[in-house]
């Protein structure tokens, strides 16, 4: 593969995998930043794109693609477009200006996107706007927010991000959408950092973590604090795993060791040093009954563990050396490729998962 990928989106009734990302070529088929994987081969889809996709998300046999591109299979789109299997549709003109897409999410019938642009079918938006198949709307959020993220619960569209936008000095970081009426939560209780980099639920109530900063709680009213690192480290991610909340803590510069937190008990639970500048945990994920975690390190806990390790609870385990360029990212997308959970697709910047010849993709069937 030359390049990388930045989403997946499985297909269950056709059991297909589309990628999506930064690249030319896929196992050694020529595609442009959008591929699918089925029946053992990679396929490339009609003329790709000129640029990147950061976003993939179906609907029945259709895929909608959103990202940094103008065309795709050379026909003119503005940064979003549907592939109906066999031929590329624009949405309307598309995005303006810059126009990146970054999120693109179902809801009530209707195609939700998010992103850097100001205006999209010739709309003005306000943070996110929908498709309703045959032009676009605001969606009627009237708020400071800038969003990066988009997340269904049940009946409600929870749009997330940070405030950057805003010119008045509020610090909102998300927005909900239930029975067609946004609601924006408080400001954050200071002024100190106001982008969220996560956004997830766990035990009824709303979570984020905030820029470097803390893992904050909405209470229902207002934001508390969960979690602080100590002063000498930065807070990256949270997950929950078997039922518990963990942190993601990182030292930055030369031979920096990022930790993962038991939250509840303060435990350090694995730490993950690395012979570059800056040792990551990028990105976290369970799959069956272990927590798989993946960035840039060659060790957990004195265990030569490049890049991808799992964690049962109790003991960490090798997945499989990752090796190639220098560096390792190794990024989780999707924790289903089939109906096991026990699969996953791997995506990142490595040459071989294992003993494979698997250039930034690889899948993982439970034993391999």
């Amino acid at each position: 593969m030359q390049g990388y990928i930045n989403a997946i989106e499985y297909d269950e009734s056709n059991d297909r995998v589309y990628v999506g990302g930064t690249f030319t070529s896929i196992g050694g088929v020529q595609a442009s930043g959008v591929a699918y994987f089925e029946n053992g081969n990679w396929h490339a889809i009609e003329g790709g794109v000129d640029g990147s996709v950061h976003a993939l998300k179906l609907m029945g046999d259709d895929l909608y693609v959103g990202g940094l591109f103008e065309r795709v299979g050379g026909k003119l789109v503005n940064h979003i477009a549907r592939w109906d299997g066999s031929e590329w549709h624009a949405l309307g003109s598309g995005t303006n200006g810059y126009g990146v897409v970054y999120a693109l999410e179902w809801f009530d019938d209707k195609l939700y996107a998010t992103g850097q642009y100001t205006h999209i079918g010739g709309v003005e938006m306000k943070g996110v706007a929908y498709w309703d198949g045959n032009n676009w709307h605001d969606s009627g959020l009237d708020s400071p927010l800038h969003a990066r993220g988009l997340l269904v619960v049940a009946d409600t569209l929870w749009a997330w991000g940070s405030a950057y936008a805003n010119l008045q000095g509020h610090h909102h970081i998300a927005s909900y959408l239930t029975d067609g009426e946004w609601t924006t939560l408080p400001e954050l209780p200071d002024n100190s950092a106001f982008t969220a980099l996560s956004f997830f639920r766990f035990n009824d109530h709303y979570h984020a973590v905030v820029f470097g900063d803390r893992l904050l709680r909405f209470t229902g009213t207002n934001w508390e604090t969960v979690y602080t690192p100590i002063s000498s480290l930065d807070l990256t991610g949270a997950f929950i795993f078997n039922d518990k909340m963990f942190a993601v803590t990182s030292t930055m510069g030369n031979n920096s060791e990022p930790a993962v937190v038991d939250i509840a008990s303060g435990q350090v639970v694995g730490t993950m040093p690395s012979d570059y500048d800056n040792a990551e945990v990028i990105t976290t994920r369970q799959i069956g009954e272990e927590l798989w975690v993946g960035g840039m390190f060659r060790a957990v806990d004195g265990q030569l563990i490049a890049s991808l390790a799992r964690f049962d609870g109790v003991d960490w385990i090798p997945a499989g050396h990752v090796s190639g360029f220098g560096y390792y990212d190794v990024r989780f997308y999707s924790s289903g490729y089939a109906v096991e959970e026990t699969n996953g697709i791997f995506g990142g910047r490595f040459l071989f998962a294992g003993n494979q010849f698997s250039p930034n993709i690889a899948r993982w069937d439970g034993q391999d």
